[in-house]
């Protein structure tokens, strides 16, 4: 968790969010104990300059916590460990309101991978409503035997997601939120073309 904390900071040194073309959603999805809290207390603990930052708590639903930084709105949601039927009136609105997603993975958690996997699955990694979406996996590679390999967190995410042609950048570091800016404001440009 630490080093995921200390990889945030060089990431949002300056912050992507300042240097985006539009309003723009993120969701960040993984399962229980894989730093997502920590890592928005972490970008709103750094940007003193901004006052326009919110954090909203939900207090019914998977919805952890919603950042919001000048034009940059992040959501952090939790997987696993409840009923699909719980999940359907927050899975829907991420959905819907979803431009980028970042799923953080695990990978010293063999045991609970394919559940990461089914979960993306189960609610709808590969819809319609997420076609074409970037797609930004993180996990912690850190060379220690017996980690799982960030070819299979691609092929497990492409698995998930249907191969629906989604922009996927695999990657160890949170540095490839940079890629996801950059996939975002392409993005973007496309859309007024």
């Amino acid at each position: 968790m630490g080093n995921l904390i200390s990889i945030a900071h060089a990431v949002f040194n300056p912050p992507p969010w300042r240097r985006l073309h539009r309003p723009t959603r993120i969701s960040i999805v993984g399962l229980d104990l894989t730093s997502k809290l920590e890592i928005l207390r972490y970008i709103a603990s750094k940007d003193f300059e901004h006052p326009d930052i919110v954090i909203e708590i939900p207090s019914i639903g998977l919805i952890l916590e919603i950042l919001t930084c000048g034009p940059l709105t992040i959501t952090a949601l939790d997987l696993g460990g409840s009923k699909p039927t719980k999940w359907t009136r927050d899975v829907d609105w991420v959905r819907a309101n979803t431009d980028g997603m970042i799923v953080l993975v695990d990978c010293r958690d063999h045991e609970r991978w394919p559940e990461l996997v089914w979960e993306l699955k189960q609610h709808g990694l590969g819809s319609e409503e997420l076609r074409g979406c970037p797609l930004l996996a993180v996990g912690e590679d850190s060379g220690i035997e017996g980690e799982i390999p960030l070819e299979d967190v691609r092929r497990g995410i492409r698995e998930a997601e249907n191969e629906h042609g989604s922009e996927l950048e695999v990657s160890e570091r949170l540095f490839a939120l940079e890629w996801m800016e950059d996939a975002l404001n392409s993005q973007s440009i496309q859309a007024e073309d």
